[in-house]
């Protein structure tokens, strides 16, 4: 009994359960979601070679062609992922993502892992950190999206998953990024439902309250975390990173 692939296999079953059926409508869902969380951080060369770690159903590859941007790649172990993204022409394949990074020569300017880095043990975060950085071109930028645990709708994520294993707020990408020697910088993620004004309408309440979470850490006397967001971006570089 080969435990360890059922278990993949579910993994790959329960994420994708929380994902709509009508692939049309999620893509553009997702992609204004990424558009206008990722937007400002994507270089203006579009010549650039992104790959997808852990890519479920190709929601993030989708966003990058939208984008312009060509030369992206994903893999991921669930069989009805890879086959889903090679039959809308995504270049996806089935592999393990440790046995990926120990093997591979190539290089990227951007590594994305979108909600997977929590199914990690923790005693492995550092070690998947540094293959991270491994195959990173000298100004490329790891992107990890994760539940957040410094917000009570992040934690309630966090802890209706049987696969999660390693909680994340700011402070703690931070002091992976000092014991690493990378430049850590994270990000709020907004909710957007794709609805015209509704949009704008979701970003001013949110900033507003995510503002507010800083008042409220500062008046408890506590250094305020710097993501309040139900989910958050955290993006390591070996470069300075921008304001």
């Amino acid at each position: 009994m080969n435990t360890n692939n059922e278990y993949e296999e579910y993994e790959g079953q329960l994420l994708n359960s929380y994902i709509s059926k009508d692939l049309d409508k999620t893509y553009k869902l997702y992609n204004n979601f990424f558009k206008k969380n990722f937007g400002k951080l994507l270089p203006k060369n579009k010549q650039i070679k992104v790959i997808d770690l852990g890519c479920g159903l190709g929601q993030m590859l989708y966003f990058f062609k939208q984008q312009g941007i060509n030369d992206c790649s994903g893999i991921d172990l669930t069989e009805y992922n890879v086959e889903t993204c090679n039959k809308l022409g995504f270049n996806v394949t089935k592999q393990d993502i440790v046995e990926f990074l120990k093997n591979t020569n190539e290089k990227f300017d951007i590594v994305i892992m979108n909600n997977v880095l929590e199914h990690f043990e923790k005693q492995d975060i550092p070690g998947m950190l540094e293959m991270l950085n491994a195959i990173l071109t000298p100004l490329g930028k790891i992107m990890i999206i994760v539940p957040n645990c410094n917000n009570i709708y992040g934690i309630s994520g966090y802890y209706t998953d049987i696969t999660h294993k390693s909680a994340f707020t700011s402070k703690i990408f931070d002091q992976y990024g000092i014991m690493l020697n990378l430049n850590t910088k994270c990000y709020n993620l907004y909710p957007y439902p794709n609805i015209p004004i509704i949009d704008e309408i979701c970003y001013i309440i949110n900033f507003v309250r995510y503002k507010w979470g800083k008042v409220m850490s500062l008046l408890n006397g506590q250094k305020p975390f710097a993501c309040y967001s139900k989910s958050m971006l955290c993006v390591y570089s070996k470069q300075k990173l921008s304001n």
